[in-house]
């Protein structure tokens, strides 16, 4: 499976696969956020794996936790994401993809953002 044809292909070099700091379980947590709005949409899980598949294919595809498996963002529900960019932080530990979204959204809640809950707007 691809993106829509419109995401750019995305080269990583050994010099910046060596700078992504994978945690003991040999993950890192990547945020997507929309290229667009600049809404931060979620944040999911990827291994080495899933990061290689999603520079390679221009779609998102994160590790699940939960089920200990490969995951494209939208296999069921539609929603994918195509990835225009992909960064890493200062220590190299956290990803950030900014994608144009397909669908509803990001959320299985089928809210656009996961982070649609404020703090404080329960009291």
């Amino acid at each position: 499976m691809s993106g829509d044809g419109t995401s750019p292909k995305i080269l990583l070099t050994e010099a910046e696969r060596n700078s992504i700091t994978f945690n003991g379980d040999g993950l890192v947590p990547a945020i997507a956020q929309d290229a667009t709005t600049m809404e931060v949409l979620m944040l999911a899980w990827m291994s080495r794996e899933s990061l290689d598949m999603t520079l390679a294919e221009g779609r998102m595809v994160y590790w699940s936790r939960s089920r200990s498996e490969l995951w494209r963002k939208g296999d069921t529900s539609g929603d994918h994401q195509d990835v225009l960019e992909a960064r890493y932080d200062c220590d190299g530990d956290t990803l950030l993809f900014l994608v144009h979204q397909h669908g509803r959204g990001a959320c299985h809640t089928g809210e656009r953002t996961c982070f649609f809950r404020r703090i404080g707007d329960d009291a």
